[in-house]
C-alpha cells in the first residue's frame, strides 16, 4: 500500500522525539509508529494502518531508511529536533536516573546528532523540512506549537 503523507520526527537520543509524535498524532488525528515498533517491521505496520491517508515515524536514525519511505509515500515531511548538546546530556543523566534502559546508552549521542544534521542536508527533492531549534526546555511548547501551525498549514 502507499500512503499520501508521512511525518518523520528525528533527532537524537533524549531530545523529545517520542513526546512530540505523540503530540502531533493527537492534534492531527494522525497514528504513529515509534523506534521500537518502526525497528520490528516498519512496512509489515504500515499494512495495518490502511485506514490513514498518513502516518508519523519518530526514529533517531530514521533518514538511514530514507530510501524504504520513499517508495510508500508520496509526500514526506521531515521534522528535526535540534537540541542543544548541553541540554540533550541533561536529559540522558535524567532518563539513567530515572532507571531508563535501552541502546541509548550505548550510543555517542553527539556523533548520532552530527549524523543526523548530515543526513537531513542530503534530503531528496520532495521531503520538506522543519527545524526545531531547542536549547532549553522552555522552548518545547513554543516550538511544538510552531511545528504544529506549520504542519496543519501544509498538509
Amino acid at each position: 500500500m502507499s500512503y499520501q503523507s508521512v511525518i518523520c520526527i528525528v533527532g537524537p537520543i533524549c531530545s523529545g522525539k517520542s513526546t512530540l509524535a505523540e503530540r502531533l498524532s493527537i492534534e492531527l488525528n494522525v497514528p504513529y509508529l515509534t523506534e521500537t515498533m518502526f525497528d520490528k517491521g516498519l512496512m509489515e505496520l504500515l499494512d495495518h494502518l490502511n485506514d490513514y491517508d498518513r502516518v508519523i515515524i519518530e526514529h533517531c536514525s530514521l533518514l538511514n531508511f530514507h530510501d524504504r519511505i520513499t517508495k510508500h509515500f508520496t509526500l514526506i515531511s521531515v521534522v528535526y529536533i535540534q537540541i542543544s548538546e548541553d541540554l540533550m546530556q541533561a536529559h540522558i543523566q535524567q532518563r539513567i536516573a530515572k532507571g531508563g534502559i535501552g541502546d541509548f546508552i550505548l550510543i555517542d549521542p553527539i556523533e548520532m546528532k552530527q549524523e543526523i544534521e548530515k543526513a537531513t542536508s542530503m534530503l531528496p527533492e520532495k521531503t520538506s523540512l522543519w527545524i526545531m531549534r531547542i536549547n532549553s526546555d522552555k522552548d518545547y511548547p513554543v516550538e511544538t506549537e510552531r511545528i504544529l501551525l506549520e504542519l496543519r498549514n501544509f498538509l
